[in-house]
């Protein structure tokens, strides 16, 4: 069994993975840019939006999910993110556990991150899988 990812935010520890995240093998390995490449582009974001200081929400979700999804199953770093988006790792650290928390009780934003790891894994947009 794989050891959870953590995240450290104000001195405590937040675990995650929770390792209840159906997968039908395991993901491509990416660089990072490859990573963010692949989810802009089945995000329909483009990269200079994620890199930029936009802060509609529609990009500000986008990051958050590839932050999320990019730590927990492609097994990517939290620095690596941030340098590759332009931002601080404290504000993706943050955007992680923002959206962690929500996903506990939004089962809709959980059925979205997954159909986006689909997509970034099959590179197909988000809308064209089931």
């Amino acid at each position: 069994m794989s050891r959870p990812n953590r995240v450290v935010s104000e001195g405590t520890v937040d675990h995650v993975y929770t390792g209840n995240v159906r997968r039908l093998g395991t993901p491509p390995t990416l660089s990072v840019a490859s990573y963010l490449a692949r989810g802009a582009n089945v995000l329909g974001i483009a990269m200079e939006d994620l890199r930029g200081r936009l802060r509609r929400g529609e990009v500000v979700r986008a990051r958050e999910a590839l932050a999320v999804v990019g730590v927990e199953r492609y097994g990517l770093k939290v620095k690596e993110l941030a340098r590759e988006m332009e931002k601080s790792p404290d504000s993706i650290t943050k955007a992680i556990v923002r959206t962690t928390q929500r996903r506990a009780t939004l089962p809709a934003l959980r059925a979205w991150l997954d159909r986006l790891d689909q997509g970034i894994a099959s590179a197909r947009p988000v809308h064209e899988i089931d």
